[in-house]
């Protein structure tokens, strides 16, 4: 598979969790006082979110150093940290016509370098979910799908797939073409997007 294939397959699962947490948005208002508010159906999001940034994260991180383990998101930190430096932790996502953003990874940048309380409720939904299923909650959620787009990001850097520069006018700007074969987009159709 070529590489702007590799991270376009990536980019439509992106697209699709995007869809799904529509559907959410129709009921849950994006506003801070719902950041508490749980559902079966973020439980459901949540935990594909969390997959995908899993899956992306090892195929990133063997793109960087094949010769080394990825089984946890802790062997995936030295990695990336490594590679990309503070960087990696600085990226913010914003909410397109909200006045919200999200620096999803900023844990990482810290001197006490921990990972995020959204991955750790992630997890505990993952492998406890009855007993923390209020952690299945709309900021959690927007967390997930922050990081996962911030990850998309650096894993576009690293396969080379779209130029540098381009990445954020053709995925997240006015959707016009620009060389690249990602359609369809515009200001309706994205939710985040990548500030620097």
């Amino acid at each position: 598979m070529a590489n702007q294939d590799k991270f376009l397959f990536y980019w439509k699962n992106f697209l699709s969790l995007e869809k799904d947490l529509f559907s959410i948005l129709e009921y849950i208002q994006i506003d801070k006082k719902n950041f508490k508010t749980f559902s079966i159906k973020n439980s459901r999001l949540i935990l594909s979110v969390g997959g995908e940034i899993d899956g992306i994260f090892k195929k990133l991180c063997n793109q960087i150093d094949s010769t080394k383990k990825y089984e946890n998101i802790d062997n995936y930190r030295k990695t990336i940290l490594k590679y990309f430096g503070k960087e990696f932790g600085m990226k913010k996502a914003y909410i397109v016509n909200c006045d919200i953003d999200f620096q999803p990874w900023k844990d990482w940048n810290k001197k006490t370098i921990k990972n995020p309380d959204w991955w750790i409720d992630y997890n505990k939904v993952k492998h406890n979910r009855e007993d923390n299923f209020e952690k299945a909650n709309l900021k959690n959620i927007l967390h997930c799908m922050a990081g996962l787009y911030i990850v998309l990001y650096f894993y576009n850097k690293e396969v080379g797939s779209l130029k540098q520069g381009m990445f954020y006018e053709e995925v997240w700007g006015s959707g016009k073409e620009k060389g690249s074969d990602i359609k369809d987009l515009n200001e309706d159709t994205v939710l985040f997007k990548l500030t620097y």
